[in-house]
């Protein structure tokens, strides 16, 4: 091999270093994106603030990642109410519906005070008092 020129790997070779890009590009990296945001939103403010903005949107509107907004919740569970003849596992999925409300709600009070503790202002979201507080509440004013 002379000096400056690239040497020559077989194609096995290659075959081989690219297995192991792709295995650093796919999985390692990722973990460690998701390692240094975690970090990021545990120990600055700025990350807390931006984690709280996070939550707080995500539960009041929902997202694509999964979480569900509170009036998707409460039309999911009156859509539910007019379907007839009721289905056998009505009263099981009405039971999982509110407590996602419940759960949404008790996410939504704590990130509420963690935005307003860590200096952010929470003026584009509703107070967590002015929100239907019961699911019952939630029907009445998202279902229409």
């Amino acid at each position: 091999m002379s000096y400056g020129q690239p040497e020559k790997l077989s194609a096995e070779e290659e075959n081989k270093l690219a297995r192991r890009g792709a295995c650093l590009a796919v999985v390692v990296l990722p973990m460690i994106c998701c390692c240094l945001f975690g970090l990021f939103t545990s120990y600055t403010t700025d990350g807390r603030i931006l984690a709280s903005k996070f939550f707080l949107y995500s539960t009041y509107h929902g997202n694509i990642i999964g979480f569900v907004g509170f009036s998707d919740i409460a039309k999911s569970s009156c859509a539910l109410d007019r379907l007839t003849p009721k289905p056998s596992s009505y009263d099981k999925d009405q039971y999982a519906l509110e407590t996602r409300y419940r759960n949404n709600l008790r996410i939504y009070r704590k990130y509420w005070q963690e935005l307003k503790k860590n200096g952010g202002d929470p003026g584009e979201y509703p107070l967590p008092t002015h929100l239907p507080q019961t699911f019952a509440q939630a029907k009445a004013k998202y279902c229409r």
